[in-house]
């Protein structure tokens, strides 16, 4: 993946996150966290002043990771069932999987930082 994708995906993402920052204030994407796939990248992100201050009490919750498709431009929210049944890796391979795209072998140790 070159540079200019993942701007392109990441760009896609801050237009649907700023659409939320009425609400929820400043919110930013964390690059460190994004785990890069052949055909796709997964954001993270959050407040702006949860990751200046570190302060949990300023942090954004219920701010799922997001995937886009770097081919088709569409954004997935990749949602967990519950606290046990941490779902990202089978979203990941499931979607990859109806969409004909490679499956890393290293998938679970990429989502690892998530």
């Amino acid at each position: 993946m070159d540079t200019k994708e993942y701007e392109e995906a990441k760009e896609i993402v801050l237009q649907e996150i700023r659409r939320r920052e009425s609400t929820l204030g400043e919110l930013a994407i964390v690059d460190e966290l994004s785990v890069i796939l052949n055909w796709g990248v997964i954001f993270v992100w959050n407040s702006s002043k949860f990751l200046e201050t570190k302060d949990p009490k300023d942090a954004c919750y219920g701010n799922v990771p997001i995937l886009v498709d770097l081919k088709t431009k569409d954004k997935i929210y990749l949602h967990f069932a519950d606290a046990e049944d941490f779902l990202v890796g089978t979203l990941v391979r499931n979607y990859a999987a109806k969409h004909g795209y490679p499956i890393p072998v290293n998938l679970d140790s990429l989502l690892d930082k998530l």
